[in-house]
């Protein structure tokens, strides 16, 4: 229960910052790059992937583990390298 709050505080954030749907069934860049900032912050606060997949299925969103874990790899080289001041910012002020 404290997990799926957790969650759905981190999906609100995103979903916010971006300003559109982040579970819009598509590979465009941004929709990706969204959903791998919503992966990164549960990864971040220990939630085990099976909770991220369950609570997006919950969402009407599938996703597999392996994406779950490359989105989090992709957030983290991004923030790690700081190419992306904004994105460093969402990032710190939701965790």
């Amino acid at each position: 229960m404290i997990k799926q709050n957790k969650f759905n505080e981190y999906f609100k954030t995103v979903s916010e910052a971006f300003g559109f749907d982040i579970l819009t069934d598509t590979r465009k860049r941004k929709y990706t790059d969204a959903r791998f900032v919503l992966y990164y912050l549960c990864r971040e606060n220990n939630m085990r992937l099976e909770d991220i997949q369950e609570f997006l299925k919950d969402k009407g969103y599938s996703v597999s583990c392996t994406n779950i874990v490359h989105g989090h790899r992709n957030i983290s080289a991004i923030i790690d390298s700081g190419r992306d001041e904004e994105l460093q910012e969402l990032v710190n002020s939701a965790l």
